[in-house]
């Protein structure tokens, strides 16, 4: 069992079942899907708790209810991440809880082939620039 089917009698749902789902139909929806690894129920069942936990407008009471857990522990012992993906420092700071996925994100678009140094050519062509020899000269005059 993964998921629940709800059959309606003229109000509110009154029975839940659950459907069967086969592994090699999760397999097929995991290549569909593009995920990296290998798409087994329990992955299903992971992120849809993870997503139920993090949504903010789920209850603990209601995920459990949904996840058919008979207390919160079973969420908290089995498919509550251990990884920490909150900026931590950050909350305790009050500043934008946005600014670390933003953060995390940059290093994604970094070209790897990017030059990283540069040549010798193009160091002497920046030490040559106004602000850098005023800046030597400052340098020079606190030595």
């Amino acid at each position: 069992m993964i998921f629940l089917s709800s059959a309606s009698q003229s109000g509110p749902c009154k029975e839940q079942q659950s459907l069967p789902i086969r592994l090699s139909h999760t397999r097929v929806v995991g290549a569909l899907t593009g995920f990296r690894q290998v798409a087994r129920p329990y992955s299903l069942r992971y992120g849809a708790g993870k997503a139920l936990d993090s949504s903010g407008s789920v209850s603990d009471a209601l995920r459990n209810l949904i996840m058919h857990h008979a207390d919160t522990r079973t969420f908290l012992k089995y498919y509550l991440s251990r990884r920490i993906d909150k900026d931590l420092p950050g909350i305790i700071r009050g500043l934008d809880p946005r600014m670390m996925p933003a953060a995390c994100r940059m290093s994604r678009t970094i070209d790897p082939n990017r030059p990283q140094e540069l040549t010798t050519a193009q160091s002497s062509s920046v030490n040559q620039l106004p602000e850098i020899q005023d800046l030597i000269r400052r340098r020079d005059d606190l030595g």
